[in-house]
């Protein structure tokens, strides 16, 4: 399969941070097993065109059921497992934080955890956008394709620019910093940085945090070839503890930490988007 990691271009860059396109080459054979791809919990929303064969798409503890071709994904909370078919062909919107709310008229807390068709959202307009992209002659022309469709789609282009600096002091935290200090450093109230934050992010700055936790875990487990102390590795992470480290990381991912270390393994693609990702920090680890 060919990967590309792309960036917006300058108009759509406050509110998208990637492009990331998988393609099927038509000379190569792909492994079944490299077919498969595990995503977990990212602090981001996506949207995700597919001009090539269908996908499977299984979240935890659900069965495996046919993805939609053009979808939009709010934050999730769990792991989800795709399996491409030969002839894949899909562009992945990777938004900012802050970056889907301003494209789509729901709240994103009714996207937790689903790919939605676009076609609720967008109605009829999307059956021609994946004409365009199945009949387009290259990758160029049909990133043009999705960025002449995003732009028509932008509803709510002005950004909370407080809320932006909160989800940075998030990040700079290792989602460690309480609500509470977050709105002492904002001037505002507890109540009203829920409110905002909730309105702008589509989710709780609570819920952001233990997602922007559990993504540090990984940084920190590929760091040795050993299992490492896990309320060492907890504390290096941003957790207060050992129990909330496994409590979340179970939730998240399905397994233990222990389980994981042992039993997870990088595929090429997810190991090509860590090494050319760029300022995209946010994305999850893509795993077999």
């Amino acid at each position: 399969m060919k990967t590309h990691y792309l960036s917006p271009s300058p108009f759509l860059a406050p509110y998208v941070d990637y492009y990331f396109v998988i393609e099927d080459e038509v000379a190569v054979i792909v492994p079944e097993e490299e077919r498969t791809l595990k995503v977990f919990p990212t602090p981001q929303g996506e949207m995700v065109f597919s001009y090539g064969e269908p996908s499977q798409e299984k979240w935890q503890g659900e069965n495996a059921a046919y993805s939609p071709d053009f979808a939009i994904g709010g934050f999730a909370t769990k792991a989800v497992e795709y399996t491409n078919q030969k002839g894949v062909g899909t562009i992945m919107v990777g938004f900012k934080p802050w970056g889907l709310q301003a494209f789509v008229d729901v709240e994103l807390k009714e996207l937790m955890n689903t790919n939605s068709e676009m076609k609720l959202h967008f109605g009829s307009e999307v059956v021609f956008v994946e004409e365009m992209l199945r009949e387009a002659q290259s990758l160029a022309e049909r990133i043009r394709i999705v960025e002449v469709f995003l732009a028509g789609k932008l509803s709510r282009p002005t950004l909370d620019k407080a809320m932006m600096q909160v989800v940075q002091l998030i990040l700079d935290s290792k989602g460690s910093m309480q609500v509470e200090k977050l709105a002492q450093t904002c001037f505002m109230s507890r109540r009203q940085l829920l409110r905002r934050f909730e309105n702008a992010i589509g989710i709780s700055p609570k819920l952001f945090s233990r997602i922007v936790r559990f993504q540090q875990v990984f940084t920190a487990m590929e760091q040795g070839a050993v299992e490492p102390e896990w309320s060492h590795l907890a504390y290096d992470s941003g957790y207060f503890d050992q129990a909330h480290f496994i409590h979340d990381f179970g939730e998240f991912s399905g397994m233990s930490p222990s389980q994981f270390f042992h039993q997870a393994q990088r595929s090429a693609v997810g190991l090509f988007f860590d090494e050319n990702k760029g300022d995209a920090k946010l994305y999850g680890k893509v795993y077999l």
